[in-house]
């Protein structure tokens, strides 16, 4: 068996997390599953009309998992993060950003949802209007 990207030494026992990641996710018999470090959908097109962009992050272990969420505005050249608010389960988060909007990063109890909303703060514009989730 070729050596993935990801590390992964787990023989025929990988499954594939998501359609567009290219990196397999281990299972162990009693370790916690070898995860990359980056994720992504790539650059995705947005309707004139988005408002807020949202991400959903299921926790489906039996621990919890620390995730960082990175909304980007591929729009101008700048590759601006966008503002979020986060809700655990449904129930508003405190707010996380002061200031300049920065990268979300969240523990996620064992068998939770977590909710991103991502707000664009930019009109949007024609030329390319594109977003990126990681």
């Amino acid at each position: 068996m070729e050596k993935s990207s990801c590390n992964c030494d787990c023989n025929n026992n990988v499954f594939r997390l998501n359609k567009v990641s290219s990196c397999p996710v281990c299972f162990g018999s009693s370790a916690q599953p070898q995860v990359p470090n980056n994720f992504t959908t790539g650059a995705i097109w947005r309707n004139p009309a988005t408002e807020t962009i949202v991400v959903t992050l299921l926790n489906r272990t039996n621990t919890s998992q620390t995730v960082t969420v990175s909304v980007i505005d591929w729009q101008s050249c700048d590759q601006a993060e966008m503002p979020k608010d986060a809700f655990l389960c449904g129930e508003s988060q405190p707010s996380l950003f002061n200031g300049i909007p920065k990268p979300l990063t969240f523990t996620i109890p064992a068998k939770k949802l977590l909710t991103v909303h991502a707000t664009p703060q930019n009109a949007w514009q024609s030329v390319d209007p594109v977003y990126e989730v990681l």
